[in-house]
């Protein structure tokens, strides 16, 4: 009788069989304890795979992150060291400080997946020129013109912006791709 009104409707009875056959064929694959191990041993390797790849990501950003911070931190204090004293000792960490700077800015762009974080790489490092030009320009003018005019350009507070405004984006880079970034793109992204 089904058939026949499967007939008339002008769609064959068999292909409403072909569902019930898959679920008759899943079934009991599943009263098999072997074939239910073997899909949750499947799927624990796949999870903790994602799991060890979304955290080696991780802890790469994060550790050339600090890297430019402390980079930053000890050109600061360089520059500030030598601001006060006029100790030239304290541009040899100004120094250490902006090589770091130069030398981990292409490794973090490098170490993003997601394409709008590379964006903000490019303002990133556009910060970071203004930032160091500052730095540079403020011991120049301690060189020229003495103490009194680098400390007038400190006090301007154009410096902290700056710094102010790259702590920011390295932070809204480190959100953007912990939001973004799929395991797939780690997947391929992985060296």
């Amino acid at each position: 009788m089904i058939g026949s009104c499967m007939a008339l409707i002008g769609k064959p009875a068999i292909q409403y069989s072909r569902p019930r056959r898959a679920w008759r064929a899943l079934w009991a694959a599943c009263k098999r304890p072997h074939v239910i191990g073997a899909v949750l041993g499947l799927y624990a390797i796949a999870f903790t795979y994602i799991s060890m790849a979304q955290l080696t990501h991780e802890r790469r950003l994060t550790e050339v992150e600090r890297r430019m911070t402390f980079g930053l931190l000890y050109a600061e204090s360089g520059q500030r060291g030598y601001l006060l004293t006029g100790d030239r000792a304290f541009l040899v960490q100004y120094r250490s400080g902006l090589n770091a700077l130069t030398t981990y800015e292409p490794v973090y762009r490098d170490a993003l997946v997601d394409s709008k974080s590379k964006n903000g790489c490019f303002e990133l490092e556009s910060l970071l020129r203004r930032k160091t030009a500052e730095m540079s320009l403020t011991i120049a003018m301690h060189d020229q013109f003495g103490q009194a005019a680098a400390i007038a350009i400190v006090d301007d507070k154009g410096g902290n912006a700056y710094t102010e405004k790259i702590y920011r984006l390295l932070l809204t880079i480190r959100n953007r791709e912990a939001d973004r970034v799929a395991p797939f793109q780690l997947w391929s992204s992985q060296r």
